[in-house]
């Protein structure tokens, strides 16, 4: 270091015999070159102001990354100091684990040329990564201060990625999670108790929260509110959006725990990815603003695609500028054959908008899907909005629907009922199958409704409640005709 209350200052000790690599900031070299080397003496915790300068911080930082994953420790930034990123900072592989102490200063991150910071390769793996801020605040500025078209976080390679308590304000896309050509997955990212404010931009337009590619392992959101700008509405925009159009994807968890969760479409996507498990709470808010708020989707050809869990619970808010919504939306393209959505629970979801129904299945492109299995539904405890709202929508083409175990339970204090528990709404479809259990505790209009189909048929052992009054059915002539008025409506009835 060269000028004085440059930040280089500290206390070191002299090696007369040792040849160490120099790093610019813990090890220098003795004038002249050869052995002899300064150590700085330290407690662990590394200043990016050793190392270098304003002139380039992101330099400055990969360097103090790069020192501070030798052994492990903190890189701290300096409190009431403003940080200017024109250039991407880069951490290495380490085996042990770091923490990026910005608790009291500013982050302004500026790189045009991809995300300002980037965490491994995927070529190996990094270890479990901490962003501590508390009064710490992220902000690139304003799109005349710098680009803000890039990620602020680029994740190849990551145990464990903790942000705790950042808040992040005019960011145009939070983090790019994996890539289906790494050696190495990202496992996990956990926000807890953040603030991030997502807006429309002037050098790029939207993008997408979160997006992962080849992602494993599971994202975490505790306490957190996450909001997109209610003036900047875009279809196609998504909070966490996961795809495999590189290779397979997989996300093992998606927790929501509290917090406001909002999006410009769809708080949470996954296209021919494959979802495992989403939790959320009924502390945890949703707000999408044009299609639902989460989504699940196989294109063509997909054969991986679908959600072998999902626990949702919580509000259905009003979105940015929605008039409508669905909690879980789930689309099949009709060039695929067979595909299956099993164990969906949506617990105590409470609608706040007006008209979408709670699950709404539908389909794209040509043809028909053969079979489309949503199996194991169970919507209980929840609250519509309006009298016009339904349970759940079949909307597509679809040579079979197989309904299968399906509960619609109302909230006991809840003013509406839902219109209908099942409604086709397209003449395309050519049967649906009510295999087994199905109950539903009340309804304005009918159980089933379904004007358009040719053959519909429900199950030996499906239990159906009609105004209150339970049966189960187990031959025809059980069901009589001011039963099936009651409880179907539509054309052809089978058993």
């Amino acid at each position: 270091r060269s000028t004085e209350s440059d930040g280089g200052f500290g206390f070191w000790r002299y090696d007369a015999a040792s040849t160490a690599t120099v790093d610019g900031g813990t090890i220098l070299a003795i004038d002249g070159g050869g052995a002899g080397r300064f150590f700085r003496l330290h407690d662990g915790t590394f200043y990016p102001e050793w190392f270098g300068s304003s002139a380039d911080w992101g330099a400055a930082l990969t360097a103090a990354w790069t020192a501070c994953g030798v052994r492990g420790g903190t890189v701290k930034m300096r409190q009431g100091v403003d940080y200017i990123f024109t250039t991407q900072a880069t951490m290495p592989v380490s085996e042990f684990n770091i923490t990026w102490d910005i608790r009291g200063c500013r982050i302004r991150p500026r790189y045009a040329s991809g995300a300002t910071f980037k965490f491994g390769s995927g070529a190996s793996l990094l270890q479990e990564i901490t962003i501590l801020a508390n009064s710490g605040v992220i902000d690139p500025g304003t799109s005349s201060e710098g680009s803000q078209s890039q990620p602020l976080l680029e994740l190849r390679g990551v145990r464990t990625m903790r942000i705790l308590g950042v808040r992040m304000l005019n960011i145009y896309q939070l983090a790019k999670w994996g890539d289906a050509s790494d050696a190495q997955p990202c496992y996990q990212i956990f926000l807890d108790s953040c603030d991030v404010n997502m807006r429309l931009n002037a050098d790029g337009g939207h993008t997408h929260g979160i997006a992962g590619d080849g992602a494993s392992g599971g994202l975490y959101l505790t306490n957190s509110y996450i909001e997109g700008d209610a003036t900047n509405v875009a279809s196609a925009v998504n909070f966490l959006h996961l795809t495999s159009a590189q290779g397979p994807a997989r996300l093992d968890h998606v927790s929501v725990l509290g917090g406001n969760l909002k999006a410009w479409d769809r708080c949470i996507s996954s296209v021919d990815a494959r979802i495992v498990n989403i939790e959320t709470d009924q502390s945890a808010r949703f707000d999408e603003a044009v299609d639902a708020a989460f989504y699940v989707e196989a294109t063509s050809g997909a054969t991986k695609g679908g959600a072998e869990i999902m626990r949702i619970s919580g509000t259905l808010g009003s979105g940015p500028s929605g008039t409508t919504g669905k909690m879980l939306r789930i689309k099949a393209d009709k060039s695929n054959s067979d595909i299956t959505f099993e164990d969906i629970i949506l617990e105590g979801v409470i609608h706040s908008k007006a008209g979408g129904p709670s699950v709404h299945v539908t389909t794209s492109g040509t043809g028909a899907v053969a079979s489309l299995h949503v199996k194991s539904i169970h919507i209980a405890d929840t609250d519509p909005v309006d009298a016009a709202q339904d349970a759940i929508i079949l909307d597509g083409d679809i040579d079979e629907a197989l309904v299968d175990d399906w509960t619609i339970q109302h909230k006991s204090t809840s003013t509406f009922d839902y219109r209908y528990g099942v409604y086709n709404n397209t003449a395309a479809t050519k049967s649906v199958r009510i295999t087994r259990n199905f109950t539903m505790d009340r309804f304005t209009t009918a159980v089933v409704y379904d004007p358009n189909i040719g053959d519909f048929s429900i199950g030996r052992w499906c239990e159906i409640d009609a105004n209150g009054r339970n049966r189960t059915i187990t031959t025809l002539p059980f069901m009589t005709a001011l039963d099936m008025a009651a409880g179907v409506t539509g054309g052809d009835f089978a058993m």
